[in-house]
């Protein structure tokens, strides 16, 4: 009893040392330069820095400006260098007074309506409505108060939200409603078609579409209901420069339930590739069905709990704040994208990626098993195409599951692509002489909002439709002929009493 309370004390525990090391934009005597993608519409789009914390007659230079105008200012350092070189070390020539000395290149048609600067203090925040979507910078001048802070706040068009995390949000909700309208369309249909008004007949349904409605569907449903009351909180409760405990929590654990599903998916595909719920089922009474080995059973089971550890360890790894990009918020978790993440990180990332790649293997090799199993059994006396039929759908179920997903993506991916191509075509700038490492600097800012900005999108809005392909076709093949294996719990049938190893499937069967 000790040990398992110390185990569900420890996992509850994991997350609030590990998994809630957001990075807040906050400012301060160490850190002195925090940049952010901001949407705008409608002028609704803001970054606002807030001097409140300041000692009282203390005014701190603040400069806020969109990020690939940097090439228009001869004398401010790219943001990689303002971080570092903060605060001792930075030109003396950079601030006159109360606010930043910029010297504008010839050549630019800079304007100071783009730009804030000036000052923050006790009494004064600076709040800038920012132009145009893009990433922008806040730069402050030294401050000496190692307590003082100063939070800069980003805030959208639409919310607190990052940009791809609001993509998620803007969409969950009509995948939830066709979720929803999808599963009641399918309940009603098995109620009046299969089973009628008083639910007695239920086990007159297959095993497969009761599995697509109760154990497919319906966490599908619970578990993006959370994922998006998660963000809901997020986008209009919690802004960037704040951490809130509860609402981090709540972050992770939605996050990682999205991934856990995926994997709980991918094991029942796997055991549906080795017939379950065609030939096999674990218990019960029916005409023609097999026990499924209770060992090969466990094993899978066995083989999804650790690969939903390892997955929960490599999630609590990775979501920390950036090491290699500390100034950059607004993009999701870039801790991940440390060239030196820890060893553990790699190792456990590679895990993942394995047992992904198993189960794939599994599911593939137990396909053909299992289809030339059910080719061999001998068709029902009342209906002679029974076999046939169930071997056509399985092969149908397979094609859709592993072939489908591969061409989605792939369409997905290359729409996704050739945006982000045409949006790098229209922003990039030109090259100014001499000035190769702010120009690296400024393509790769470009580059990354470029890729949020057109790049996620199509790939998932090509997972919803994967997902509401599959399920719409598992009906066609499976639901509305009533294929697969029907379990009946009040037939006296003889084989569950018998020996099961006498049932037992081989290629020399």
């Amino acid at each position: 009893m000790l040990i398992q309370t110390t185990t569900v004390f420890v996992t509850l525990l994991l997350p609030l040392i590990y998994g809630l090391d957001v990075n807040p934009t906050v400012l301060n005597s160490k850190s002195g330069a925090i940049c952010s993608s901001v949407q705008q519409h409608k002028g609704k789009g803001h970054i606002k820095v807030h001097g409140h914390n300041l000692p009282q007659d203390v005014k701190v230079p603040t400069f806020v400006f969109h990020y690939p105008d940097l090439l228009n200012f001869t004398n401010v350092p790219r943001v990689e260098s303002y971080y570092k070189e903060y605060p001792d070390n930075l030109p003396k020539d950079l601030f006159s007074g109360d606010k930043f000395n910029i010297v504008p290149e010839e050549r630019s048609d800079f304007n100071d309506a783009k730009v804030f600067n000036g000052y923050v203090d006790s009494t004064r925040d600076a709040e800038f409505i920012v132009p145009q979507t893009g990433i922008y910078c806040v730069y402050i001048g030294k401050v000496d108060d190692a307590k003082a802070t100063i939070p800069v706040v980003f805030k959208n068009s639409y919310g607190n939200l990052d940009y791809p995390s609001y993509l998620i949000y803007s969409q969950l909700k009509y995948v939830i409603i066709a979720a929803i309208g999808l599963f009641v369309y399918l309940f009603n249909y098995i109620l009046r078609f299969k089973v009628g008004e008083d639910f007695k007949n239920l086990d007159s349904i297959s095993v497969i579409s009761k599995a697509v409605i109760f154990l497919v569907l319906t966490p599908y449903i619970l578990v993006y209901i959370y994922y998006w009351f998660s963000l809901f909180l997020r986008n209009n409760f919690i802004n960037s420069s704040q951490d809130s405990m509860l609402v981090s929590l709540a972050s992770f654990v939605s996050e990682f339930l999205v991934q856990a599903y995926g994997a709980y998916t991918h094991g029942l595909l796997l055991l549906f590739s080795m017939g379950y719920g065609v030939i096999y089922y674990h218990n019960g009474n029916s005409h023609h069905y097999r026990l499924f080995p209770r060992k090969t059973f466990g094993k899978v089971v066995a083989f999804l709990v650790v690969y939903l550890v390892v997955l929960y360890a490599y999630f609590l790894l990775i979501n920390h704040p950036s090491e290699q990009y500390p100034y950059l918020s607004g993009f999701g978790n870039l801790g991940s994208l440390d060239e030196s993440s820890s060893s553990w990180s790699s190792v456990l990332a590679s895990l993942v990626g394995l047992f992904s790649l198993i189960l794939f293997i599994l599911t593939m090799y137990n396909y053909f098993q299992t289809k030339k199993t059910i080719a061999k059994f001998p068709p029902s006396a009342n209906d002679p195409d029974s076999t046939q039929r169930v071997v056509d759908a399985f092969r149908k179920s397979i094609l859709i599951f592993m072939v489908l997903p591969i061409v989605v993506g792939i369409i997905g991916g290359v729409i996704g692509a050739v945006n982000m191509v045409r949006g790098l075509v229209d922003t990039i700038p030109d090259q100014p002489p001499n000035r190769l490492d702010d120009y690296e600097s400024v393509l790769n800012f470009i580059a990354l909002e470029s890729t949020f900005g057109s790049l996620v999108q199509p790939v998932l809005v090509s997972q919803w439709i994967y997902f509401f392909t599959a399920v719409v076709a598992i009906f066609f093949i499976w639901i509305k002929d009533n294929n697969g294996l029907i379990i009946d719990r009040n037939v006296n049938d003889p084989i569950e009493y018998a020996d099961v190893s006498q049932f037992d499937v081989s290629d020399s069967e």
